[in-house]
């Protein structure tokens, strides 16, 4: 869904949170999905407990991106992630 959205060339995005923006807005939150997934889910193939998980994941995404705000999200995405990818 998040690469159609980012493809359709759409010039304004009203986002839930944050600021009206671009098609910037929408390549953003399409790349952050794509991190997280892929950053879980390499954890959660290797049999990590989900609460590893979720510490160093936290971890890795705050260390590279410090400005991100939402970061209190993070949790609760590789928690969702983890329940949708059987190991």
């Amino acid at each position: 869904m998040m690469e159609r959205l980012a493809a359709d060339g759409h010039r304004v995005v009203v986002p839930g949170h944050g600021a009206v923006g671009g098609p910037k807005v929408l390549a953003d939150v399409r790349d952050y999905l794509r991190e997280l997934r892929d950053e879980t889910w390499r954890r959660r193939d290797s049999a990590m407990g989900e609460s590893e998980i979720v510490a160093e994941v936290r971890a890795l995404l705050i260390d590279r991106h410090p400005e991100w705000a939402g970061q209190e999200w993070i949790e609760k995405g590789v928690g969702c992630l983890c329940a949708e990818h059987a190991a």
